[in-house]
């Protein structure tokens, strides 16, 4: 591998080296053959196309570059050696998979032009793989054909790139690709180019009708903006968390453009801006400007608005306008923060290119306030919609459809886009191409433009455009239409890298969008909100107030609590405006159910003892009636008795009576049957002449006296009407007038004309006819009628009908008259008969009526009497059914008072206490809310802190709570959550809480459980209910979710990582709404019907989760991370089950048992109160209601009596149970030691089903014993020694110490024997302060001991150090100057000090020896084998493994448990075939790049083959040549084998000073050459094999450090570098604490004064030398003096000069570190960023003295 800097010759290397072997091949010398080599830039390619890569759709592998050319060369036929050569920057990942891989096109470009070459991101190595691309063409002239890597030769392009100054988000670019370019730097504009840009704009403008002074205005105007743009420049320059610090002309114009908006009428002077001329943000925040204050006006100017109260109700009614027409409403409040924002999206829409980029956290309204912005500016809207397989072709759709609704339909369009919408980095690169073109390159298919280009020209017609119809014209106008009327409105979270990565790898979201920053809601916008949405909420003025005061403070606090919560435990949880609304939403909601179900119940208790209270009311009152009713009852039984006699005589009168008036009945009906068969015979024959009688009359009826005038005057009548009038007047015997006769016969005739004429005028003529007494016509008128008439021809109605209507009726009514009297004739003799009939029967009714009368008399008399009995004896009845019913309502009452009695001092008590309740309910369910709403991801610590301050807060502020907040107690359903336990929900009050949240959130709950004791708890619950389980990986998770929102079934969606679906967003936000009555859910592409009975649980395994705001709005999140108490309740019950299971199994039975009795008294009760509240009227006469109330008190106490035995039988169990308590105490607080593991390593993470099984393993196989003391004892130990045995084999070896020293103090703290501020102090040294002691002995204890003494003597315990110090300065010298201070006995009556205080007194005076003290502090305490860890056994592993867990070896660099592994397969019979191996390549890297940090003073990975291969080469030299050649040997070694992997000089330099010291002449020379002082280490002398491997093993096991040419110092390097691991490990596992970091500052004397400057050059001071000391007497650097790690450097004066007359001399080039690390990252400087020069430093000794000693200067120390 060559590795070196640009053009420091590796390409040229290679190349010279391959040209050389050429010429030997061709001079045919050395046996050598000709190089063919094909170079490969790794970074300018994929993975997939370097090495291969499988199609995941196809199923098919596709060979990459490396494949085919290696499998060219393999098949070459030539001896030709072949070489593939990777040129590229180097990193760990291809190399990797570079170990597991063990026809010629010629292209033309004419013009290849890059803008933003310095954008590509670096990859984690430092590669620009686009830059990697180029230069594979610049350097070797090709590229690879993607599809089968053929080579593609690149000929005839000239290459044009442009980038700005590397910073703030743009890269430094590898000199490998720049030194091919000629650069040239384009200054940027000066002030006077900037001024005649854009007061040209400004003069333009204001000349369209202003007035002149706007002229001069316009001038200032660009002048006072180039100031604001300069200083912007200058000071806000971009850093990595304001990577968008980042300006440029565009927003110069985008100020000008915003003026030219006012027209001429509306622009004024904002001279009223500020009245004292002194401009501050709150006047700037004042100025609001926009066109949409009137929203009906139909020309809307841009003008300012001044009057904010008009423009909030503007902004109202605009809300309410688009609330009628969406589909989703929005319940905005417009508070001044969201009209800010609102009318700033206005005002950037209305410029053309007017796009925004909207920074916030998830629910601060960046969505709302653009969808309003939107509408009130008419445009549409468009945002994209989300569905599982939404990928880059459904993009590329959206995209293509934008443009055309931009671009073609010319439509003004808002594009919203959403950092949670990005399922692909590509669509940030399209957007960034929108914004900066207005176009995405290649995105219109050759078809879809042409049609494109159609449309174009018609709508270029349209708009009155002359445009050139070639195709680049019509496009351009196309993509000019585009930028017109599309709006980009980008809504971005800042928080994470994502935000940041994203603005430096598409710098058009910052250059061509402003940026609105959404911040924290301020405090009057908390107000207003709490206020609207709690305006229909019965409250009290004074409590409403307090109420949303401490809504604003449970905000601000639980954003506080989130920054300690993660600097303490590092863990995320954001506070939002949408956990606000939350807050008050639910507030709103519980506080009316909470109400409602307190006033039913207390309304049932009340009317329970009302009740009661009747009925003990009711006894006396019903004895005393009862009393007075048996007397009466006595009395009238007498009477009706007496009545009964008296009835029975009267009644044999009246029957004798009856009998008589019976016998003249008969006779009476006899003669009125007689006279009724006359009257029917009468009745018979006029039944014949009725019908022509009324027929007559009838006639008579339809005549008019019209009809008759019209007769009457006639003076020469037909005949027939004469006849008809003569027949009247016979009849009605009117006589004739005697006339002569017409004829002339001379007679007199008779003439009834006359009389008839007379007849008709008679007013009453037809009245008469009416009336006529038809019985009595004389017979001698029916005579002559019968002859004259009857028979006459013309006296027919149908002649006369004829003639005259009125006649005719006439005619008809004299025939009826004939009929009638011919009938009467019969019927009259009849009629005589019937009259004596009647007559008799009258006289015969006359008697029997008096009779009757006197029967009626007597009847009466006896009814009389049968009613007063009845009365008397309905009175009888009526007093035995009372005194029956009194009997029995006093037996009822009885039953009621004796089985509810004893309950009414309960209900009295629940009632008062319920009306207490209520009152508290507005404080008890406002802290409810906010534990809802903010605390649910918080550990329990930090929940019940939070929860007290709310507490006492709410007391303050006088709003009504109960004395003690217990979320159980006010939203917890005792039944419920016993069901939850026994479903596994353990049985912490945490844990509880956390199902009631679950139960009481609006939201669905995201559980973060990595122990899955949510997960099994939901499983179980929701067993019988049809549960779904779904993970996100699952194919067909969309149709298992949509088939439980459909069917109302739960569904439990488990392992998510950080992120979720966005598919998901609906059903998260419970988006639905009404369609044709119903209400469903849009998902996807699918509208679903939605079921309210639809339950949502979401786990995830991870410990310690980072959700973005984005997720956590939508979701409760919810911190299941088991407690101690739950772990210790689970333990205690596996234990006992294990050793008692009968009481066990009983135990769980009882608990089912109980839960059930508890909840069916709970129904009882429930019941009793429901009769009580629901009976109407006296509840003593609903007998029903008694007898349920009897039957429900008599379960309740035989449920009662069950329920005190289970109790009782529970207590016994539990106390036996409780007998193993201290295991399961013991082994929760060992899991919680391990758990905090995680903290040092993430790999270090152990499951609860695994520590369980340890667990369950120990007390199966741990000693028995009878005796319970000694069996908990036995467990303990026995489970204590599997978990270290268990969790040592899978630590490092630096961490086995650090574990056992934390066991041993986690165990020691649950017994209460640590004291926490001891321990603390222990691992920091306490809080750095000033120290005002003198230090004692300053020339041997450092300052920093010294300190730590000082403040250690404020401990208890070491109370008074300090002074002893300070007197017997020698006594502890001797600790201090001691080999094993630990094992020595401290001076005087600290002798007695053991185990902390003792560590803590080691620490301050020798922190090196902390190791092996803390070793025998473990040893001590816990035994020796906690400090010996059990060594690697392979065989145990195997058999702990099994099918489902592997065994997974993390490797330290350079071991290889390979052949010991395929070793242990032949001994257990698995060996050849039976054995397998893989090795993992591709894809695996980036995830172990992770776990094993890379860089600086990581030992470098030096492994056997470097020395198998050194040494090899040593033989070989040795072995072909007469001189030994030590230089090239120097470099094979020092500078290849070895060297090759060192990236540092100064450690290179050192490699090769060490390796002179035996690559040397003396060495072969010289006898027993000696290797480092002193007798023991030198060159064996000639001898036998066995000699040389005595000597090695005589060797000691521990080397002294002057054997690597180090100073004895070096091992207190070592052992404190280790001690301070050791500390700085634990402290990774408990909570970190704010304040001081706990080191002492080092306290440095000035040596002289510096306050002159040098004249030349510069003063350096405050360097420290580290591995030797300055030697102030001769000026020379000097060895260390004992125990003294660090020497401080005088004053250095660095001055410059002529670098060739220096003299290099007696030097030593002194590294400069800024840190004791001397670690960091490699710069392209190539050396480390740590390094910071180095500096010469005169010396009496050889370089390479100090270059082994590792001397090196430090800018700080780690104190």
């Amino acid at each position: 591998m060559i590795v070196g800097d640009p053009l420091g010759g590796k390409t040229c290397a290679f190349k010279v080296l391959a040209a050389a072997l050429g010429d030997l091949y061709a001079g045919q010398l050395m046996n050598e053959y000709a190089v063919e080599y094909a170079i490969i830039n790794p970074k300018a390619v994929t993975m997939g196309q370097l090495y291969g890569c499988f199609d995941p759709v196809s199923h098919e592998w596709t060979d990459g570059i490396l494949a085919t050319t290696f499998r060219a060369h393999a098949t070459s036929a030539t001896n030709m050696r072949k070489w593939i050569v990777f040129d590229g920057p180097v990193d760990a990942v291809w190399i990797e998979n570079m170990n597991t891989v063990l026809d010629d096109n010629k292209k033309v470009f004419h013009m290849l032009i890059l803008d933003d070459l310095n954008m590509p991101a670096k990859e984690i190595y430092g590669a620009q793989p686009p830059i990697e691309l180029l230069r594979q063409w610049i350097d070797h002239g090709h590229w690879y054909d993607r599809k089968d890597t053929s080579k593609l030769t690149i000929i005839n392009v000239l290459f044009i790139s442009a980038m700005g100054p590397p910073g703030g988000g743009r890269n430094d670019i590898t000199g490998r690709f720049t030194r091919h370019l000629n650069i040239i730097s384009i200054d940027s504009f000066d002030d006077d180019t900037m001024m005649k840009i854009f007061t040209s704009i400004s003069d333009w403008h204001f000349a369209k009708g202003f007035e002149n002074t706007f002229l001069r205005l316009g001038k200032m105007m660009v002048q006072a903006t180039m100031a604001v743009y300069k200083a912007a420049v200058d000071n806000f320059l971009p850093t990595p968390s304001k990577s968008h610090y980042v300006f440029n002309l565009r927003d110069f114009s985008r100020v000008i453009k915003g003026v030219l908006l006012c027209p001429n009428t509306h622009l004024k002077v904002l001279s009223h801006l500020t009245p004292s001329g002194k401009v501050t943000d709150d006047n700037i925040r004042s100025l609001f400007f926009g066109d949409f204050l009137k929203p009906d006006s139909s020309v809307k100017a841009y003008d300012e608005i001044v009057d904010l109260k008009q423009l909030t109700s503007v902004m109202e009614y605009y809300l309410s306008e688009y609330n009628n027409v969406s589909k989703a409403p929005m319940a905005l409040v417009m508070f001044r923060f969201a009209i800010e924002h609102i009318s700033r999206i206005c005002r950037v829409l209305k410029q053309d290119n007017g796009h925004l980029l909207l920074v916030g956290v998830g629910g601060s309204g960046r969505q709302s306030a653009t969808k309003l912005s939107t509408f009130m500016n008419e445009f549409n809207f468009f945002q994209i919609e989300i569905t599982k397989n939404y990928g880059k072709s459904e993009w590329r759709d959206d995209i293509k459809r934008i443009m055309i609704k931009t671009g073609v339909d010319g439509k003004q369009t808002v594009f919203m886009f959403s950092d949670s919408q990005i399922k692909d980095e590509s669509f940030v690169e399209d957007i960034n191409m929108l914004l900066n073109t207005g176009d995405v390159p290649n995105i219109f298919p050759a078809d879809e433009k042409a049609e494109l280009l159609e449309k174009m020209q018609s709508v270029a017609r349209t708009d009155g455009k002359r445009i050139e119809a070639t195709p680049l014209s019509l496009y351009n106008y196309f993509i000019e239409k585009v930028k017109a009327n599309l709006h980009v409105v980008l809504v971005m979270s800042p928080i994470g890298d994502a935000f940041r990565n994203r603005l430096r790898m598409f710098p058009s979201l910052i250059n061509c969008c402003t940026i609105d920053w959404f911040k924290v809601w301020p405090s009057d916008a908390l107000e207003m909100v709490a206020h609207k949405f709690l305006e229909d909420v019965e409250l009290d003025y004074e409590v409403r107030k307090e109420v949303v005061g401490l809504c604003k403070y449970f905000q601000e606090s639980a954003r506080t609590l989130s920054t300690k919560y993660f600097s303490t435990l590092r863990r995320y949880n954001y506070v939002t405006p949408t956990s606000y609304l939350e807050l008050i939403l639910t507030f709103k909601v519980l506080l009316n159910k909470k109400r409602h179900e307190v006033d039913l119940m207390r309304n049932r208790y009340l009317v329970g003892l009302e009740k009661l209270e009747f009925a003990s009311s009711q006894v006396s009152v019903m004895q005393k009636e009862l009393t007075d009713l048996q007397p009466e009852l006595i009395k009238t039984s007498a009477e009706t008795d007496k009545m009964m006699i008296k009835i029975e005589e009267e009644t044999v009168e009246v029957d004798a009576k009856r009998e008589l008036v019976a016998a003249d009945e008969a006779v009476a009906n006899e003669a009125a049957a007689a006279a009724q068969e006359i009257k029917d015979e009468c009745e018979g024959d006029l039944a014949e002449a009725m019908p022509a009688l009324e027929a007559a009359v009838a006639a008579l009826d339809t005549l008019k006296p019209a009809d008759i005038t019209v007769v009457k005057t006639m003076q020469n009548p037909p005949g027939p009407i004469k006849l008809v009038m003569e027949s009247i007047c016979v009849i009605k015997g009117i006589k004739p007038e005697r006339k002569p006769d017409p004829t002339g016969s001379g007679k007199m005739i008779e003439d009834y004309w006359g009389p008839s004429k007379k007849l008709l005028g008679d007013l009453k003529f037809l009245e008469s006819l009416k009336t006529f007494d038809k019985d009595n016509i004389p017979p001698a008128i029916m005579k002559r009628i019968r002859e004259r008439f009857i028979d006459h021809p013309d006296f027919q109605p149908s002649v006369i009908k004829n003639v005259s209507s009125a006649c005719e009726g006439l005619c008809k009514w004299v025939r009826a008259m004939e009929v009638y009297e011919r009938v009467i004739k019969v019927v009259g003799p009849k009629r005589e008969r019937l009259r004596i009939a009647e007559e008799e029967f009258a006289v015969q009714m006359e008697m029997l009526n008096v009779k009757r009368g006197e029967l009626k008399a007597l009847e009466d008399k006896l009814q009389a009497l049968n009613d007063d009995f009845e009365v008397m004896n309905n009175r009888k009845k009526d007093l035995e059914d009372n005194i029956e019913l009194c009997s029995q309502k006093l037996v009822r009452a009885e039953k009621l008072i004796g089985g509810l009695g004893g309950e009414k001092d309960r209900w009295t008590e629940a009632a008062r206490l319920l009306g207490i309740t209520y009152k508290d309910l507005t404080g008890d369910v406002l802290l409810s809310s906010g534990t809802v709403a903010y605390l649910g991801a918080f550990t329990v610590d930090y929940r019940h802190e939070c929860q007290s301050e709310w507490h006492i807060l709410c007391k303050e502020k006088l709003i009504p709570c109960s004395d003690e907040f217990s979320l159980s107690g006010i939203l917890g359903d005792p039944v419920k959550i016993r069901a939850w336990q026994i479903a596994g929900l353990p049985v912490d009050a945490f844990s509880i809480d956390n199902g009631i949240i679950i139960s009481n959130s609006r939201r669905w709950p995201l559980m973060i459980d990595p122990q899955g004791q949510a997960n099994k708890w939901v499983k179980n619950m929701e067993k019988n209910n049809r549960l779904g389980v779904i993970k996100l990986s699952d194919s067909n998770y969309v149709r298992t979710l949509e088939n439980a929102i459909q069917f109302g079934t739960p569904l439990l969606l488990e392992n998510i990582a950080e992120e979720l679906d966005p598919m998901l967003e609906p059903v998260l936000l419970k988006q639905t709404y009404k369609h044709q009555g119903v209400e469903v859910m849009k998902l996807g592409e699918n509208v679903i019907e939605y079921s309210h009975d639809f339950k949502f649980y979401i786990t995830t395994r991870l410990r310690n989760p980072h959700y973005l705001p984005e997720v956590a709005v939508k979701v409760c999140l919810l911190n299941f991370m088991i407690t101690p108490l739950g772990l210790e309740d689970q333990l205690l019950g596996i234990v006992a089950a294990k050793e008692k299971p009968e009481l066990e199994e009983k135990k769980n039975l009882l608990i089912l048992e109980s839960a059930q009795n508890k909840k069916q008294l709970k129904e009882i009760e429930d019941k009793i109160l429901e009769v009580l509240s629901s009976s109407q009227g006296n509840i003593l006469e609903d007998e029903t209601a008694i007898k349920v109330l009897s039957s429900s008190k008599l379960l309740s106490e035989e449920i009662s009596e069950k329920q005190q035995i289970a109790t009782a039988t529970e207590k016994e169990i539990d106390i036996t149970r409780m007998g193993y308590k201290p295991v399961a105490v013991h082994s929760s607080i060992v899991f919680f030691c391990i758990s905090d593991l995680a903290h040092i390593e993430p790999m270090y993470q152990y499951s609860l089903t695994w520590f369980i099984n340890l667990y369950v393993q120990s007390i199966a196989n741990s000693r028995k014993s009878e005796n319970v003391a000694k069996r908990i004892l036995a467990i303990t130990e026995h489970f204590t020694l599997s978990i270290y045995n268990n969790v040592c084999r899978s630590l490092f070896e630096k961490d086995k110490l650090l574990f056992s020293l934390l066991l041993n103090v986690g165990i020691m703290k649950g017994n209460g024997e640590i004291d926490e501020e001891l321990w603390r102090f222990l691992l920091t040294g306490g809080v750095a302060l000033d120290n005002p002691f003198p230090n004692p002995a300053s020339e041997w204890l450092s300052e920093k001991s010294w300190s730590e003494i000082v403040r250690a003597s404020s401990l208890p315990s070491l109370e008074g150090l300090m002074d002893h110090v300070t007197d017997n300065i020698d006594k502890w010298k001797n600790i201090y100057d001691s080999a094993k201070p630990h094992e020595e006995t401290l001076p005087d009556n600290w002798s007695s000090l053991k185990g902390m205080d003792h560590l803590i007194v080691i620490r301050c005076f020798r922190p090196d020896k902390i190791i092996p003290a803390v070793q025998q502090f473990i040893a001590d305490t816990m035994g020796k084998t906690f400090i010996e860890p059990p060594t690697f056994d392979l065989g145990g592993s195997y058999n702990d493994s099994h099918c489902c867990a592997p065994l997974i070896f993390i490797l330290s660099p350079g071991a290889d448990p390979m052949a010991g592994l395929l070793k242990f397969a032949d001994d257990v019979g698995m060996g050849g075939e039976n054995t397998q191996t893989i090795s993992l390549g591709q894809g695996q890297g980036p995830i172990a790049a992770q776990m094993i940090e890379s860089g600086w003073n990581i030992p470098y990975e030096f492994n056997e083959s470097d020395l198998r291969i050194s040494t090899r080469q040593i033989q070989m030299f040795l072995n072909e040549y007469e001189e030994v050649p030590l230089e090239a040997l120097t470099y094979l070694t020092g500078e290849c084998n070895y060297g090759g992997r060192v990236t540092d000089d100064k450690d290179r330099r050192l490699l090769l000073s060490l390796l002179s010291i035996i690559y040397n002449k003396d060495l072969i020379h010289q006898d027993k050459y000696k290797l480092a002082p002193g007798e023991i280490y030198y060159v064996p002398p000639h001898g036998p094999y066995q000699s040389y491997v005595d000597y090695l093993r005589a060797l000691p096991t521990v080397a002294h450090p002057e054997v690597f040419g180090l100073h004895e110092n070096a091992d207190i390097t070592k052992d404190n570098q280790e001690t301070n691991q050791l500390f700085e490990g634990v402290l990774l596992t408990l909570p970190r604490q704010s304040g001081g970091a706990g080191k002492s500052p080092q306290v440095m004397k000035e040596e002289n004064d510096m306050d002159q400057k040098p004249k030349d050059g510069a003063y350096v001071k405050g360097l420290f030398l580290e591995g030797a000391r300055w030697d102030r007497e001769n000026m020379v650097i000097g060895e260390s003096l004992p125990k003294i790690l660090f020497d401080s450097m005088p004053i250095i004066w660095l001055k410059p000069g002529v670098s060739a007359t220096f003299l290099h001399q007696n030097v030593y080039y002194c590294p400069v570190y800024k840190t004791s690390a001397r670690r960091g990252t490699l710069s392209t400087t190539g050396h480390s960023t740590n390094y910071v020069l180095s500096i010469e430093l005169s010396s009496d000794k050889a370089e390479q003295h100090w270059i082994n000693r590792g001397v090196a200067a430090l800018c700080q120390l780690d104190d």
